[in-house]
């Protein structure tokens, strides 16, 4: 739109809280890696802390395992921030790492009950 005579100029670009959640991921992202913001950083967390931590408890089962991959999850946001700014989804891209963490974490565990259960055995001999 243009100028209405003295009024403020209206622009075509568009009202971030009014645009898609993509758009304002990616504001969001910018701001971090760009201005180190960690307000932004936070505003993401608060929005998809539910989404991996929900993921991390149906895989895994358990409360303790789920904490966990939350905060790992977002560790690595963080770490990954500037090659994530154009991600198509950034909640597609933290429910994929929220499932390979879940994946993982359970094969380490069970890796450690093997190799405890070894140990318990050459302990016994």
């Amino acid at each position: 739109m243009s100028d209405c005579g003295g009024g403020a100029e209206y622009s075509s670009v568009p009202n971030m809280s009014e645009s898609s959640p993509d758009l304002n991921d990616r504001t969001l992202l910018e701001s971090y890696v760009n201005h180190g913001d960690q307000d932004a950083f936070r505003r993401l967390v608060d929005r998809y802390s539910g989404l991996v931590h929900g993921v991390g408890l149906r895989r895994t089962g358990r409360q303790d395992w789920a904490d966990e991959i939350t905060q790992s999850v977002f560790t690595a946001l963080g770490r990954k921030a500037p090659s994530l700014i154009n991600v198509r989804s950034l909640a597609g891209w933290l429910h994929r790492a929220a499932s390979l963490q879940s994946m993982q974490m359970a094969r380490d565990h069970s890796t450690r009950l093997r190799y405890h259960s070894m140990y318990k055995d050459q302990l016994s001999s």
